[in-house]
């Protein structure tokens, strides 16, 4: 009787079988394999790359890589490959669908996203009002939130939600210190 094998011997194996898959030009066959392993195992380096070898939709790409990020966070090389993938994406879009992107993000639950994206674009245009908006809807630090408001201003002295905003955080301030970091989060600007 075969002694079961071991998950990692398992994986190497469909590894293995992977590469040739993709090397043969069979990438479905490469995507169906390494499914396999990144449900066990989200953050296997060399089963993430492979996949992003085996997707052609970029979005799908990005997908996979994120989610491997989320896990393991720590991971430097993935977070490269990820930054790589979303700049390519990125660098094809307006600014507008950048910043729907944006806020697309912060409604399903993934500011972590949100911030990249916008970091990406002020990078591109420090100028851009509905950028800085959405960071200081990212901030969870009234300070940083009073600063991206005060850019908004510079930009364009009658942009009526950095105002708003503005009066915002001078009343949470004003409502002291241990009601802060609760007010700041209650509240969120509208870049519509």
């Amino acid at each position: 009787m075969k002694a079961p094998q071991s998950p990692i011997s398992s994986a190497e194996r469909l590894i293995g079988d992977a590469i040739e898959a993709v090397e043969s030009g069979k990438p479905a066959r490469a995507r169906q394999l390494l499914t396999i392993v990144l449900n066990s195992n989200p953050t296997h380096e060399q089963a993430v790359f492979l996949m992003v070898e085996a997707i052609i939709d970029q979005q799908q790409q990005i997908s996979v890589v994120r989610r491997a990020a989320r896990v393991d966070p720590t991971n430097q090389r993935i977070a490269q490959l990820l930054e790589s993938l979303e700049t390519d994406l990125w660098s094809n879009q307006t600014a507008a669908q950048l910043n729907a992107g944006s806020r697309r993000a912060i409604g399903d639950g993934h500011r972590d996203v949100a911030r990249r994206i916008v970091t990406f674009l002020l990078r591109r245009d420090s100028n851009d009002e509905r950028a800085w908006l959405t960071l200081a809807d990212l901030s969870d630090d009234l300070q940083a939130k009073r600063e991206c408001l005060q850019t908004v201003l510079e930009i364009n002295p009658k942009n009526s939600v950095a105002k708003y905003g503005l009066r915002r955080v001078a009343y949470v301030k004003e409502c002291g210190k241990s009601q802060e970091a609760d007010l700041a989060q209650k509240w969120a600007l509208t870049t519509e």
